[in-house]
């Protein structure tokens, strides 16, 4: 189930407290765990995910699901994934995003064996 709570001051410091929400989503990855992100609302169906104060990408609602974005600029974002609840869909973004923060590290390592 997803929680959502007022950010801490924290991060609401550097988010602002209008339209910022604090979640604890479980990503099902190879190791599942569990990551806090906080959600800014960009508008009335979007919403911006950070992670240890970084963006990850977008949440956009469209009629019945949500749609998961990676990237820094909305119209350059990369679709992650379609789920019908916001928390799947957050964590599509999470599983894209982390892998391709482990991508370059891992062909790195192939280049140097």
């Amino acid at each position: 189930m997803l929680m959502l709570e007022r950010p801490t001051p924290r991060t609401a410091g550097v988010l602002g407290t209008h339209g910022s929400m604090v979640a604890n989503v479980r990503v099902p990855d190879e190791e599942p765990h569990v990551v806090q992100l906080v959600a800014r609302e960009v508008d009335i169906d979007t919403c911006a995910v950070y992670v240890d104060g970084r963006k990850r990408g977008w949440i956009h609602r469209d009629g019945h699901y949500y749609v998961a974005y990676s990237g820094q600029i909305p119209e350059r974002a990369h679709d992650c994934g379609h789920a019908l609840l916001w928390d799947e869909a957050a964590a599509l973004l999470l599983m894209a995003t982390e892998s391709a923060a482990t991508e370059p590290t891992a062909t790195a390592e192939k280049e140097q064996a």
